[in-house]
Formats: C-alpha cells, sequence, structure tokens
C-alpha cells in the first residue's frame, strides 16, 4: 500500500496548486521521503495528516484543492492504505 500512496502523492506533485506552493511541494516532498526510507505507513500518515493542519492553520484554514482531496482521502478511511480491507473481505 506503501505504493498506492507513494504514486497519488507524485500525481499531485504535478498539480498547478501544488507546484507554486513551496510549502505544499514539502509536505508531499516530506511525506515520499519517508515511504523511501520505509517508515511505517501509519506513522507516515500521522505526520502527513499534521503537515496538512498545521498549514491549513498558517493559511487561515484554506488548502489549495490538491491537498483538500489528500485530506479527504486520508481521513475518508484510514485503513485503504494498510491493506485492511483484505481483512474486512473475508
Amino acid at each position: 500500500m506503501d505504493e498506492k500512496l507513494k504514486s497519488v502523492l507524485l500525481s499531485m506533485k504535478t498539480q498547478p496548486d501544488i507546484t507554486g506552493d513551496v510549502e505544499a511541494m514539502t509536505i508531499i516532498d516530506h511525506a515520499l521521503s519517508e515511504i523511501e526510507q520505509d517508515i511505517d505507513l501509519n506513522k507516515v500518515i500521522f505526520k502527513l495528516n499534521q503537515e496538512i493542519d498545521n498549514y491549513s492553520l498558517m493559511h487561515d484554514f484554506k488548502l489549495p484543492s490538491t491537498l483538500t482531496k489528500l485530506k479527504i482521502m486520508l481521513d475518508e478511511n484510514p485503513n485503504k492504505w494498510t491493506g485492511a480491507g483484505l481483512k474486512g473481505s473475508i
């Protein structure tokens, strides 16, 4: 599932609202770096959520649309990134 999150993050890096925003790009790059270092996926997601929340606070609760989509995906089904769907389908 690391690869799925990695591919989502890589595709988000090319979005115009991210490429022009150094802070947003840093958030995504940091998460990608942690995935490359084989850090536990739950920790990566937790830190990613924290960084997005901090970004939101620093920008009057406004997020670029790409970060908003990422936040929704991460919050929507936290287990989807860890493969829990396989266990639940049995």
